[in-house]
């Protein structure tokens, strides 16, 4: 704990580059709830990004929301697209696939039409929180905060406009963990401990070996 403590510091201590900190794999839970109810649980949505960098200026990646065990039936998938005009600045953007995202990329969708979600201008407050704020534009409109307090979590706060249906608008969390890449002993410690147990009993074996050898040899 003291470890993780250390790091989030040492993060908000830092100046933002939002390309390094946005790569990686987020799973995402959205909850949507009416604004004079934001401590209910509301409704509950579990989604996940997997994100890549694909040139200096351009991350790429996929969307996707109630996966499988197979990983072939998901709902919501889409593509994403962010373009960055600086390490704190730039646009998100999504497209709806038409092609299995897990199989194909987006060379195979080369209609795909992506629009602006959001514009995002991170500035970094006293306490280290990075803070971006403007218009959501998703199928409902609204306005957003985008807030980042650590390497591995954020927290988007949208508050969506009336409609004709809903006259008092709603509120709408979106809460990111990022996935942690595997240190070298959590992916291959199985793997690696049976093979540092063989080579130090083919060394064990060979000492052997040559003690007899030699013990031979005076005889």
């Amino acid at each position: 704990i003291p470890e993780a403590v250390s790091s989030d510091a040492s993060f908000r201590e830092l100046p933002l580059d939002f390309a390094q900190y946005f790569v990686g794999k987020w799973s995402v839970e959205i909850r949507t709830h009416p604004p004079s109810s934001v401590h209910t649980t509301g409704e509950v949505t579990q989604g996940n990004y997997i994100i890549h960098l694909d040139s200096a200026n351009t991350l790429k990646g996929i969307y996707y929301e109630n996966v499988t065990t197979s990983e072939v039936e998901v709902k919501n998938a889409l593509r994403v697209l962010v373009e960055l005009n600086s390490p704190t600045s730039g646009v998100f953007k999504t497209a709806r696939a038409k092609t299995d995202i897990f199989e194909q990329d987006e060379a195979s969708e080369p209609d795909l039409k992506y629009r602006t979600l959001f514009a995002f201008d991170f500035e970094s407050h006293g306490n280290g929180m990075k803070l971006s704020r403007g218009s959501w534009n998703g199928r409902r409109k609204g306005e957003y905060q985008f807030a980042i307090a650590s390497a591995s979590t954020f927290l988007i706060s949208v508050s969506l406009a009336p409609t004709t249906e809903d006259e008092v608008g709603r509120v709408q969390t979106i809460t990111g963990y990022k996935a942690a890449v595997p240190s070298f002993w959590q992916a291959y410690g199985p793997t690696a401990g049976i093979a540092a147990m063989f080579i130090a009993l083919r060394f064990v074996r060979r000492r052997g070996s040559r003690a007899s050898t030699r013990s031979a040899t005076r005889l």
